[in-house]
């Protein structure tokens, strides 16, 4: 590593795009997990002057803020604002020493939207990590981002610094974002199992298909209270998971491992209580899908995971006038399995759904071509996924435009229904 730097017009540059999640809530059950990376991205540009031991954040959209070093651990006691993830990173990779009477200056830019269930954290995140590790000749650091594949025990720990930066934040984060903004591809789903060992395969992406994601306009920020109150589904899989150990099993996944499928039906049905029985369901029934998707991928299976991934968290159903109803509870609950039916086939319960994520799923159902749809993200709002026939996408992206947004959301920005193109991992743009 270098002991000094170089201040003679150094500037690095470096991307990180979002994420559009094709399965969800299962990093934290060692599912199969499966992404595509959005085209749009957010960038970092770093430079530094001989200054006075202080660090300057620009964003355009968010407002330019002012540290001194010395002010530094008092800054990081703000957790909501955006200059958090920046600040908390120059902190774990232990720069303040190299900033000694000089002038960090961080720019921000993003096409990305943000709290949109598009893992636009992670994008800052990746992006200033990987932009920091090469501004300063972070050697271990860089040698995990050119080849992570390669140095996979300094990957791991990479996204579990990831993590950490979520959880000190206050968001209990999984693993699978990070990893699907490091490893994929533009031209391919990628397909993550994170235990025991990382394992990461491709999957070329059918040219006939295209994916929209098109907004609730509920915005999902993670570490607000409101959001970590509903968001429980996570507490529940870490019951699940101790639970099978009676198995040998880590995780509520691995009993696909150990379990066939009879066996897994009564695991189901030994759970008394019912929302937790629905919630091992649907985790159990998504990864199994999944598995399946990758052993022999095709348009149709992926619609028909999407819809029933989709299925597990519907809170309205709709009328042939197409006006929503808001289902009980009980009735939500009322789908116990059928052991006639295969496991990939069933929902399960998560209702992590909205009555504007709800609407849109229903109305793309109805549209031609649409393969399946469901959220992406953690759910109670965020983005929808549509995976689409490429000659229908354009005629779809109207037909949600005039006949919902314009009537529930006049005023919104149109252009944030985006027909989406796939991308490749985080990098650095150049190395002036």
């Amino acid at each position: 590593m270098t002991s000094s730097i170089d201040l003679k017009n150094k500037i690095i540059k470096s991307r990180c795009p979002g994420r559009i999640s094709l399965s969800k809530h299962a990093d934290y059950i060692n599912s199969y997990l499966l992404y595509v990376l959005d085209d749009r991205e957010t960038t970092i540009e770093t430079s530094i002057t001989t200054g006075d031991s202080s660090i300057t954040l620009i964003n355009k959209s968010f407002g330019d803020r002012f540290f001194r070093l010395n002010d530094l651990d008092k800054a990081l006691e703000d957790k909501l604002g955006w200059s958090f993830y920046l600040l908390k990173i120059i902190k774990e990779l232990n720069l303040e020493r190299k900033l000694t009477n000089k002038n960090l200056s961080i720019k921000v830019e993003s096409n990305l939207p943000i709290a949109g269930g598009l893992s636009s954290s992670h994008a800052l995140i990746l992006s200033t990590l990987i932009n920091l590790a090469e501004f300063f000749d972070l050697e271990d650091l860089q040698n995990v981002f050119k080849d992570p594949n390669k140095n996979i025990k300094e990957t791991f720990k990479l996204i579990k610094l990831c993590q950490k930066i979520e959880q000190d934040r206050g968001f209990k984060s999984g693993l699978g974002d990070q990893c699907a903004q490091i490893f994929s591809k533009k031209g391919y789903l990628t397909s993550i199992k994170i235990f025991p060992n990382l394992d990461v395969k491709y999957i070329k992406i059918p040219e006939e298909l295209s994916f929209i994601t098109a907004p609730s306009f509920i915005e999902v920020d993670k570490s607000k209270p409101e959001f970590i109150k509903k968001n429980i589904n996570i507490e529940k899989y870490k019951t699940l998971n101790e639970l099978v150990k009676q198995y040998d099993c880590n995780y509520l996944a691995d009993l696909h491992e150990t379990l066939n499928e009879k066996e897994i039906f009564d695991f189901l049905e030994s759970i008394e209580e019912p929302i937790t029985r629905g919630l091992a369901l649907y985790g159990l029934a998504e990864s199994k899908r999944v598995k399946n998707l990758l052993n022999n991928f095709d348009l149709k299976k992926l619609g028909e995971h999407l819809n029933t991934s989709h299925k597990a968290e519907i809170n309205y159903c709709f009328d042939a006038q197409d006006q929503a109803k808001e289902i009980k509870e009980e009735d939500k609950l009322d789908y116990l399995f059928d052991r006639k039916t295969a496991l990939e086939k069933h929902s399960g319960y998560y209702h992590a759904s909205t009555k504007a994520n709800d609407t849109l799923a229903h109305l793309c159902k109805k549209h031609e071509n649409v393969y399946g749809t469901t959220i992406t993200g953690a759910g109670f709002g965020g983005n929808n996924v549509i995976a689409v026939n490429n000659k229908s996408a354009e005629a779809l992206k109207k037909y949600l435009i005039q006949k919902y947004y314009l009537k529930e959301n006049p005023g919104c920005d149109l252009s944030l229904v985006h027909i989406s193109t796939s991308n490749n991992g985080v990098s650095i743009i150049n190395n002036d």
